[in-house]
Parts: C-alpha cells; structure tokens; sequence
C-alpha cells in the first residue's frame, strides 16, 4: 500500500468558507482519515477526546483549547482562516499541544509546584513529543511550532537530553533558569504564542471526578496501545509518553514474581561462565549461565469467557498474557478462552503474538462455565508425555461443587502448578488454603 503524505492528503481540499459552509468540518474529517492510515494510536486517542467545533467568545479567544478532559474545542472563525490560506497545520499543532497535556496528566502532576514554570516546562515535554515523533513532526510543521520552538529555545538549551526527560526533570531546569532571571533582573521576556493561556484543569475538580478520568485514560491508552500494534507503524516512545504508558498499563498483579519461582525451579544454572546471559534478565530473573539443555517453559493461560465475566476484565488479564510475552523470551503461553467448552486456543510466544494480535482480541464464549474442558485439557497434555510448568485460570469460580472438589484435589496432589486468579471471592475460600488464588480485583 502507498504511504499517503499529509501534503497528498490535504492538497485541492482548501475551498473558500463563502462557498462551502463545512469547509472546516471537511479538513478534520481529512485529518482524522490521515492519523487513521498513519498513526493509529493517536487516531484511537481522538475518538475517546473529541474535537469540536465552537463559535464563542471563549473559543475566540482561546482558539483551540481543552475542556473538561474530555473533548477540545476548536474556533470556528480561527480554524476557517487557518485552512482557507492553508495555515491548518497550525491548528493540527495546537489540537496535539491540547491533547498530550491531557493524556500525560500534566495539570494533575503539578501539585504544588510554581505554576508558570510548570507550564513552561510541560509545553517542552509536548513540544519534544511532538517534534521527535516522525508523523506528528510533518503534520505540525507550521509557524505555530516554529513561535513554540523559540519560546521554549532558552529553557531548552540547559537540557542535554530533554527527548528521554520528565516534566518533573525539566521543571528543575527552567526553576533555575527563572532564578537567574530574577538576580539579573531580566524577567521581561515575552511570548511569541498567538494564542492565550488557558489552563484545562483551571476548574476545581473532586477527587472522584479525577479518578474516573484516569479509569477512563487507562482504558484509551489500552486500545491505542492495541491499535498501534496491529499497525505497520511502531512507535517509540519516550520521556512522559513512556512513564504514562507503563504506569497506566501496569500489570495489575505481580504475576512475574510467581513465574520467576517457577523458572527457578526448572532451570539448571552453571556458575562455569565468565559472564552472565544477558539476553534474559529481567527483574529478579537472573540467570549467570545456563545449562545446554535448558528448554522453554511452557505455561497454559486459562480465560473463562463465560457470561458473567465483564469485558475489561478480560482484556486486562490478556494484558497480562502479552506483557508476559513481551518481557520474558523463555516462555510459550497456550492461550485458551473457554466456557462451557473450548472456543479457541492460541499458542503464543515472545516472536509471534504481534501477528496473532487481531485474533488475540476477538473472545469466543459468552456461555455457561465448566472446567471439564480444562481437566481434559491437561490430562490429553500428560497423555502425550507433556507438561505445563503452570496453569493460570482466570475466572469468576462459577463453578458446581464437583468440579470445585477435582480442581481442589489436583491442587493437592501436587499433579499440576496452578495459579488461580479470581475477580471475586465467591467460592475461592474453598480453594485458599493451598495459598494459590490471587484476588484480579485485590
């Protein structure tokens, strides 16, 4: 497929505002269209932080601006004139400025920190995103970059490596900056932004009100993150873009920690070696040499999709599966979503998940629940001479008493390794006592 350019994209799309009365509304469909083909993640984004389009006195002012976190509004009189003299990459530019801030939480980050050298420091972070990023450095090329750039020019300078810096990181720098500033009485710089301030969490916000934007962003930055991966476009992320994205998409349990005890357990060491191997480090997994015969650990990942399971509580413990993928190379994961039966079983490891990634999130099931299909999953495994170093089963334990008596004596008699994670504690005090079942919610 050709790669579309935003110069390709947007050329003989300029009409006079007399002549189409949706002249705006047409380029951000345009714009949309291009993020779609050329950076999904960001276009994912823009569905959930809507643009809209307003004629007030406000968006006047403020010409693009946030509101309430959840949408930024557009000057309908400014974003006209921006597109018919084909200036509109100054709006694209704005549009980003506003929605970075929101998603790399830099309103909420402040505390109590001075605000004005917060948000200079915060529009450094959003203009290096913005410029080191391949897609968004085109399409926000404009004379609004350009005034941002030289703004910024004399904070940025003290900063050696502001591409990989944290708001916080460059909030110290532009501290001191303001300090020598004030001792040579040389505090009258003025701004080249056309557009005035306007601070998107300058409302007083409950401490309920933020906490459902966060939910809400973890959620936006779980399907972008999916999005850009099922893409031939890979993003690297850097600085607060990557301290958001694995903040927010954290594991939720420490499922590694466990797993490195089984890794323990089955791997030979050889303390013969010079030097370690380093290609499998990670965390606490330290591995100073390894046996010739070292094999992959083969771990089964048991998802009750049945009726009563909720949907973000399924794709946030597929999280789990992939992160595991991603970080540690030694393991092949089964993959299997089942209720009354097994609807599919995908087998994964660290080089092929990527690919399977469309099918990963199409979940079969939605019917009633039995682990029939599990017991008879693992005895057709032992059957073969095969074995799981672990079983991870992920469910609401809506299950009858005998199925709930066989999990229980197989957990006993030491046959399988089980880790069982439950979204509730219905029917898992039962199975407590072996120390085995991990709380998804707790």
């Amino acid at each position: 497929m050709k790669e579309i350019t935003s110069d390709e994209l947007f050329q003989e799309k300029r009409l006079s505002p007399q002549k189409d009365p949706e002249l705006l509304e047409k380029n951000l469909r345009l714009f949309h269209s291009f993020l779609h083909l050329n950076h999904p993640f960001y276009s994912t984004l823009l569905t959930y932080i809507t643009l809209e389009i307003e004629s007030t006195s406000e968006s006047e002012k403020h010409q693009v601006y946030s509101k309430d976190n959840s949408k930024i509004i557009i000057d309908r009189g400014h974003g006209e004139t921006w597109v018919e003299y084909g200036k509109e990459r100054n709006m694209y530019y704005y549009i980003f400025h506003e929605l970075l801030h929101i998603i790399l939480l830099h309103k909420t980050r402040r505390n109590e920190r001075n605000s004005e050298a917060w948000d200079i420091s915060s529009d450094i972070v959003v203009l290096n995103q913005i410029r080191n990023d391949p897609v968004l450095s085109k399409l926000c090329n404009s004379r609004a970059m350009e005034q941002d750039t030289e703004r910024l020019r004399e904070y940025e300078e003290q900063i050696k490596d502001n591409q990989h810096c944290f708001v916080e990181d460059v909030y110290k720098h532009v501290t001191h900056k303001e300090k020598q500033k004030e001792v040579n009485n040389n505090d009258n710089t003025e701004s080249n932004d056309e557009r005035s301030s306007h601070d998107p969490w300058e409302e007083q916000y409950d401490e309920e009100e933020k906490e459902n934007f966060l939910s809400d962003l973890k959620k936006m930055l779980r399907v972008a993150s999916q999005s850009a991966t099922l893409s031939d476009y890979h993003d690297d992320f850097h600085g607060d873009m990557k301290l958001i994205i694995d903040n927010v998409l954290k594991p939720q349990f420490d499922l590694i920690r466990y797993l490195n005890k089984i890794i323990n357990s089955f791997n030979h060491y050889s303390m013969n070696y010079k030097r370690p191997d380093r290609r499998y480090l990670y965390q606490n997994l330290i591995v100073p040499g390894r046996t010739k015969n070292v094999r992959e650990f083969s771990l089964l990942f048991y998802v009750d999709t049945s009726g009563s399971m909720k949907d973000d509580d399924l794709y946030a413990i597929i999280s789990e599966a992939l992160f595991m993928l991603k970080n540690i190379p030694l393991f092949t994961i089964d993959l299997v979503y089942a209720d009354v039966q097994v609807n599919k079983i995908m087998t994964l490891t660290n080089k092929n998940y990527r690919e399977q990634m469309k099918t990963i999130l199409e979940v079969e099931g939605r019917g009633g629940t039995s682990f029939n299909s599990l017991f008879t999953l693992l005895d057709n495994k032992r059957k073969k001479g095969e074995k799981y170093q672990a079983s991870l089963i992920f469910s609401d334990f809506y299950i009858d008493d005998r199925e709930l008596n066989e999990l229980s004596q197989r957990i006993k008699k030491r046959r399988d390794l089980f880790i069982l994670m439950a979204t509730h504690d219905s029917n898992t005090y039962f199975l407590s006592k072996e120390k085995s079942v991990y709380y998804f919610n707790n």
